[in-house]
């Protein structure tokens, strides 16, 4: 693996997806929500690995559902202004998954919707969940991509049964 793609934090494809130096504490409303809605997200993965456009449509229908119930993490201004921008950034990634029909349009919305959840991780303390980093060189034409599961396990949701066990685990965030 190239050394520049060790880390998702340094390859995030959106600029201005707002990342917390320090990882802010949040309510235990909040934590419960994020692992409803991460547990969504790994049906969206496994729809994908799967190669199921209907299952990942409704993973995707779910997400978008649960988003409207998370509530703020915190009181502290920074913390909800952090979550309002990945939250719009969830919003719009899961609207525009949810318009294609195209499998491969899908997996590009994946990624994007990724980079917003792996950035609400290392933004605020989740209680409960280990989170692997994984990541294929060889997604979208060898520019490479990165997906979260809760497994050591490669399923790869970018290429599905065609490159199954493509990728490797880069990272854990506790």
């Amino acid at each position: 693996m190239h050394e520049e793609h060790l880390k998702l934090a340094d390859n995030l494809a959106h600029q201005g997806i707002a990342v917390l130096k320090n990882k802010a504490d949040a309510s235990r409303e909040f934590n419960q929500q994020i692992e409803t809605f991460f547990s969504s997200y790994l049906r969206l993965e496994n729809a994908l690995v799967n190669s199921d456009s209907v299952a990942a449509n409704n993973a995707a229908e779910e997400m978008r559902f649960l988003l409207e119930m998370i509530p703020d993490p915190s009181t502290d201004s920074v913390a909800i202004t952090t979550w309002l921008n990945h939250q719009s950034g969830y919003y719009k990634n899961l609207t525009e998954f949810l318009h294609t029909k195209e499998l491969e349009m899908k997996r590009s919305y994946f990624s994007h919707i990724t980079e917003f959840l792996y950035c609400t991780f290392k933004s605020f303390n989740i209680d409960g969940l280990d989170v692997h980093v994984a990541y294929c060189p060889m997604a979208f034409e060898e520019k490479g991509a990165y997906w979260l599961t809760d497994s050591h396990k490669i399923r790869n949701p970018y290429f599905g049964a065609k490159m199954l066990d493509c990728g490797s685990i880069t990272e854990m965030i506790p």
